[in-house]
């Protein structure tokens, strides 16, 4: 079977003097630049990074000899599924856009159903089709019609399986005959990938009718087995590539199987032999990464079990001083006290069950065998990547409905959306926590001090042209934008002073719009924090003052003379003038084109105060006045 291969640095191998050498591999994968955009490699490195890259035979060696996987067993009803003219016409007659897929392999043959010599035509032309363009013409098949994926899988799975490595190919009745030899033969040091059909047109009498029902017999039979002595796969035609996880956990309920027995497979994935390549390693992980999720759950849910018991036991009078008397005093919403001391008593308890000895060592040594097969050289697939982008972003920052919909207080890292449709712009608050916390009598510490915080610009670009970077001048808020897959850019250079009386009232309203009527009878409740009962009260008599004095002058003088002082005097957003027209007056209701959609969560938000305090305090040199300018 030749030398062993690793995972993490698949040699090409090169014949001099009769002996093999290793030869390291050119890099393959192209570099993230400067803000996140990828640079496309040149055509000529893309040529050697595809002569580098080793082939899907030799990374599943690779794979196999790590887990030590000395076989491949197959079990189908299908094994012999030929491609014909019967199979062909009949995915043309069922499949309305097949005629797209198949005809350049049949030109100058109407293959529609009102032809009637098209059986005859299709088998004239397909007989002398040489092997490639047959294969194409599977590949094109299989991807409209499930029944196609079946085609010849003896010689697909052959095709990219290692060299001259042992694969059985059984019909339901030939496993049913040789399945205890098979099983006897598997032990720790010969491993077997299993891989069964999911609908079986086989006898009753056999036992099984579905994969799902041969690999729920081996569970019965040795369950301890898996991932010891044997992985198992379900190779179906009836679920499309990309469907495998969501098919998994369907078939996991409705089969009444443990989701770390199996994986299912796609057959079109036998067309691809990257796709084919990672569906079998998320096959052969999936034991162990399913039993870490199983430790951990178990872990977490035992947690939780004495966390809610100590959390239940506090004292009244330390629960009511931490949560109410605390919380009121510094101006910290009582909710986000509650969430913090729940994490206090929770994340302790998680680490001592995790850390407990059994518990211990068996994430540990699934843990490792997967480190063990980790195939950095690998390509995370992009649905992959994108989940995974989306899963980082959540960690990094809140969406506008988490903090709106409970009326949580302004805080340094919210964003905001500015202007209209047209205009749309992105700003995010900057400012130290304690100067924007609301006290228990519903004002701030300083309050009318223009410098308590200010609004910086985020800037956005096209996916794959990352906005610009200015180091020292901004920062980068990485992962932002397109659902994570680029950042984004906070400049520091054109920050404004805001006027945080009208930002607070995004936090009147669930929907985060920076609105109010100041006239009407309504008032405003359920908050996040109880100091806002207070500062609701105070944000209404401010600006029913100002809508008053307004609409007496509407009285006294007419319609302009209110809309000119309205002018005058509505609060604006940030001294800016461009501000100023994102607020408008009519009749006792404020509205600014304002809304907050989210925020930045810790400690992120803290690194982008911290840049933008070294930013404030960045030493100004003498310029140097022997520079020579030629602009």
């Amino acid at each position: 079977m030749g030398a062993a291969l690793s995972l993490k640095s698949i040699w090409r191998v090169s014949v001099v003097a009769n002996k093999e050498v290793p030869i390291e591999p050119v890099a393959a994968a192209p570099l993230p630049a400067e803000g996140g955009a990828v640079v496309p490699l040149a055509p000529d490195d893309e040529v050697a990074a595809e002569a580098a890259k080793p082939s899907v035979g030799e990374r599943l060696l690779a794979l196999f000899q790590e887990l030590q996987i000395r076989k491949i067993v197959v079990v189908d009803d299908e094994l012999q599924k030929p491609l014909d003219a019967a199979l062909i016409t009949r995915i043309l007659d069922n499949v309305p856009d097949a005629v797209h897929a198949v005809s350049p392999y049949f030109p100058n043959v109407d293959l529609s159903e009102a032809n009637t010599n098209r059986f005859e035509q299709v088998t004239a032309l397909l007989e002398p089709l040489e092997g490639n363009a047959r294969d194409a013409l599977s590949a094109a098949l299989s991807v409209i019609s499930p029944e196609a994926a079946d085609i010849n899988i003896p010689q697909a799975v052959s095709d990219l399986a290692p060299a001259d490595f042992p694969i059985d190919y059984l019909t339901p009745a030939q496993w049913a005959e040789r399945r205890e030899a098979l099983l006897t033969a598997c032990t720790v040091n010969a491993r077997t990938l299993f891989l069964f059909d999911q609908d079986l047109d086989s006898d009753a009498a056999l036992g099984s009718t579905k994969g799902t029902q041969i690999i729920a017999a081996l569970a019965d039979q040795d369950r301890a087995a898996f991932g010891m002595r044997w992985f198992c796969g379900i190779l179906s035609h009836t679920l499309d590539r990309g469907t495998e996880v969501s098919t998994w956990r369907e078939l996991a309920a409705k089969e009444e199987l443990s989701l770390e027995l199996f994986m299912p497979i796609s057959k079109q994935n036998l067309r691809d032999g990257d796709a084919f390549y990672g569906a079998v390693y998320r096959t052969v992980i999936n034991i162990y990464t399913e039993k870490m999720k199983s430790i951990a759950t178990g872990a977490f849910d035992r947690a939780l079990e004495g966390a809610l018991v100590e959390f239940k036991n506090l004292d009244p009078i330390d629960f009511e001083h931490m949560i109410v008397k605390s919380s009121g005093e510094e101006g910290v919403s009582e909710l986000e006290t509650l969430l913090r001391l729940y994490s206090i008593v929770q994340k302790d308890r998680v680490k001592n069950e995790i850390l407990q000895r059994q518990s211990l060592s068996s994430f540990l040594t699934a843990a490792r065998t997967v480190q063990k097969v980790v195939d950095v050289a690998r390509a995370l697939p992009e649905e992959a990547s994108k989940r995974l982008a989306k899963l980082r972003f959540g960690e990094l920052y809140e969406t506008g409905e988490l903090i709106n919909s409970f009326r949580d207080p302004l805080r340094n890292g919210d964003l905001f959306e500015v202007g209209g449709s047209r205009s749309l712009k992105l700003w995010v608050l900057i400012g130290q926590p304690c100067d924007l916390m609301v006290r228990k009598k519903g004002d701030r510490a300083y309050e009318e001090n223009f410098k308590v915080a200010v609004l910086a610009p985020v800037k956005k670009g096209l996916l794959g042209e990352p906005p610009a970077i200015k180091p020292g001048l901004g920062f980068m808020l990485e992962r932002f934008d397109h659902g994570g897959l680029q950042s984004a850019f906070v400049s520091f250079a054109d920050a404004t002073p805001v006027d945080l009386k009208v930002l607070d009232l995004a936090v009147l309203r669930p929907d985060g719009k920076c609105e109010i009527n100041a006239l009407a009878s309504e008032a405003f409740e359920g908050f996040a924090s109880i100091a806002w009962d207070e500062r609701a009260k105070r944000l209404k008599k401010g600006y029913k003052s100002v809508a008053t004095k307004i609409e007496a002058t509407r009285t006294a003088n007419g319609d302009d003379r209110a809309t000119e002082l309205a002018g005058y005097l509505l609060p604006p957003v940030a001294p800016a003038t461009a501000f100023r027209n994102f607020g408008s007056y009519e009749k006792g209701s404020f509205v600014y084109k304002v809304r907050r959609c989210g925020r930045v969560r810790e400690p992120f938000a803290t690194s982008l105060l911290a840049a933008f305090s070294r930013y404030m305090s960045r030493d100004a040199h003498e310029h140097d006045f022997s520079a020579v300018r030629l602009d």
